[in-house]
């Protein structure tokens, strides 16, 4: 996603610097334009080129934005409501392109603005220069739409994914915390059924002992009198 936003911020200064120069305002140098133009004109291919060379990236996850072409022609409303400009050279065809083959033809024709501005000093006012300023500029509005397309359908998805993750989570702690209480259930039932056969086996002592005996046991009478609970240890009064 970061590289969908820095390609599209580089794609806006190469307009931004463009037209600064074409406007024949000279608060920022020639020189200094065309080499921020350029500049960002290879920072630009270079994010493109990472997004478009990676196996899984946008290209995969969402081809219906990025290599699949769009009918401008038809439904208007998938092309941001374009508008035909022949004077220019754009048209439905060319809006029509798949955003990865658009961005690439952006691509020359903005080769084709720096060319005009580091050669002619007279390119501001050249009919074909201006053309192509125009064209690249309308060309560069569009691509920014389908840009922030694309960032939409990422945050979507990745909004979706967190959901999904969230939901594991809490189906795992549910699961986790019943086998938890199972775990639990089954040792006190472990507990209580021995802590039963014992009270039932100090309960049979109780009538199987003859009472002339419990006097001869060190011990037994106490034992039998707390039901198992409490063993006193018989110490003879002389030791």
């Amino acid at each position: 996603m970061l590289n969908n936003e820095d390609r599209r911020h580089f794609m806006v200064l190469i307009r931004i610097y463009s037209r600064q120069w074409l406007s024949v305002d000279f608060t920022i140098p020639d020189d200094t334009s065309i080499r921020s133009t350029r500049g960002a004109l290879m920072d630009s291919q270079m994010y493109h080129a990472l997004l478009s060379n990676d196996p899984g990236g946008l290209s995969y996850q969402f081809p219906e934005l990025t290599v699949q072409p769009r009918d401008c022609a038809r439904n208007p409303s998938l092309c941001h409501g374009i508008v035909e400009m022949p004077e220019i050279g754009y048209n439905y065809a060319l809006a029509g392109q798949p955003m990865n083959a658009e961005i690439s033809q952006f691509f020359d024709m903005a080769t084709l603005v720096c060319n005009y501005m580091a050669t002619s000093n007279n390119g501001r006012f050249d009919p074909i220069a201006e053309q192509t300023f125009d064209l690249t500029d309308v060309i560069s509005s569009d691509i920014e739409y389908r840009v922030n397309d694309l960032a939409m359908a990422i945050m979507n998805k990745f909004i979706t994914d967190i959901h999904g993750s969230t939901n594991t989570v809490i189906i795992t702690f549910v699961a986790t915390l019943l086998v938890y209480s199972w775990c639990m259930a089954m040792l006190l039932g472990v507990i209580l059924r021995r802590l039963n056969k014992e009270a039932h086996a100090t309960a049979t002592l109780l009538y199987m002992v003859p009472p002339a005996a419990h006097k001869d046991v060190v011990g037994l009478a106490a034992f039998l009198d707390s039901g198992g609970a409490l063993m006193r240890a018989h110490v003879p009064e002389d030791q």
